[in-house]
């Protein structure tokens, strides 16, 4: 599979030149300037993300092996649970109060409030959140496992909800690719980008008292019933293409699709290698 993959990438120089994409309503991932430093595990999560505009980088790149806030993981969550992604009603959330280390002349103020008031973020006691610490993993994982609905008041308030956060993040897939060690510690952005990608396609649940957690409802795509998600309930998007599509001068990207399977994010393909005089196609197989 591996190498029929890297056959699909193998492109010519005629076709590069050409192979730039326009895909109307389409989303397209942004081309950090330290792309190349990104974990080739986390690279999907990083590209969705920043096509969703979720995700941002600055003037230095996304610099995904750095450390990063809480605060800026506030901002993340609640472009993810909102789908404002543009921030244009951050405002609304600013001068709540609900922690006094954090005040309205600061920039993440409305973001914090936010997931302070949906019970995403839960401070860390003595009414602080100390929004400009590095985020644990664990800490990562909470806040997009309440964004999902498991939102349980007793779920991750005893001693041991690293421990029921790991089984989660296992259980439900989200940690997959980021070794145990790495949770504990603190995140770098790369990482939180997977934890955050991971979790968009987990089906919602809804904790009641006495029903304990329910699934939020279902919708209807393609001919089948799917469980609702934040990929859905937010971004409308359905699922991603099982191969590679190929446009008509034959690059591949992976497109992602909504309920009218129009492409919602395409992401090109990295090609394996690329040639920039004439070639046969023997000689290229």
């Amino acid at each position: 599979m591996r190498n029929l993959k890297k056959f699909l990438a193998l492109v010519l120089a005629m076709m590069m030149t050409l192979s730039l994409m326009v895909t109307v309503n389409a989303a397209t991932p942004t081309d950090f300037s330290d792309g190349d430093k990104i974990t080739d595990a986390y690279k999907e999560a990083v590209d969705v993300l920043s096509a969703l505009k979720v995700v941002k980088g600055d003037d230095r790149g996304f610099r995904p092996g750095e450390t990063i806030t809480r605060a800026e993981v506030s901002a993340i969550l609640y472009r993810i649970v909102t789908g404002d992604v543009d921030d244009k009603n951050a405002e609304l959330y600013k001068g709540a109060n609900y922690f006094t280390d954090v005040t309205a002349d600061r920039w993440y103020d409305g973001y914090v409030n936010y997931c302070a008031n949906n019970g995403l973020v839960l401070g860390v006691g003595g009414g602080k959140v100390n929004p400009n610490a590095p985020v644990t993993g664990y800490e990562a994982l909470v806040m997009i496992l309440r964004a999902i609905g498991d939102n349980n008041p007793k779920e991750f308030s005893s001693g041991d909800w690293r421990l029921k956060a790991s089984g989660y993040g296992r259980r439900l897939n989200i940690t997959d690719n980021i070794a145990e060690a790495r949770l504990a510690g603190p995140a770098t952005r790369e990482i939180v980008a997977e934890i955050m990608f991971q979790g968009l396609e987990v089906p919602t649940v809804k904790y009641t008292v006495l029903s304990d957690y329910q699934p939020t409802g279902t919708y209807q795509a393609f001919g089948y019933t799917y469980r609702e998600d934040l990929l859905w309930s937010t971004f409308r998007i359905v699922d991603k293409d099982p191969a590679p599509l190929h446009d008509k001068w034959g690059n591949p990207s992976i497109r992602w699709r909504d309920a009218s399977n129009k492409t919602a994010i395409e992401i090109p393909v990295t090609p394996v290698d690329t040639f920039y005089t004439a070639m046969d196609e023997c000689t290229v197989v």
